[in-house]
């Protein structure tokens, strides 16, 4: 699996939505994972403000850590993914590419 650091990460390398398996491969390049607490604690933050639609202020990291974790807890509870979800981390992602 290749590592992409956040200041290398590319427009072309973020999926086309609804591309599941490809949402996983990219959920899975994010480099230098924090600890277990704190990246359970930053996708628990970045869902919330998802849900309530102030996502202005959530970081391009704590996106795709958001992202991996979502993608490690439906392998681990074999539920169906959210696309929705998946959309909308994919899309706040290539927003702040053009933003930055």
């Amino acid at each position: 699996m290749i590592k992409i650091a956040d200041k290398d990460l590319k427009l072309r390398d973020i999926p086309s939505n609804n591309d599941l398996s490809g949402a996983n491969r990219f959920a899975h390049s994010l480099d230098k994972l924090d600890s277990f607490d704190n990246i359970s604690d930053i996708s628990k933050k970045v869902k919330a403000q998802i849900k309530i639609n102030e996502t202005n202020e959530i970081s391009l990291r704590d996106l795709r850590i958001s992202l991996f974790f979502y993608f490690r807890a439906i392998r681990h509870s074999q539920t169906e993914p959210n696309k929705d979800l998946i959309n909308i981390h994919l899309e706040l992602i290539r927003k702040k590419l053009v933003e930055d």
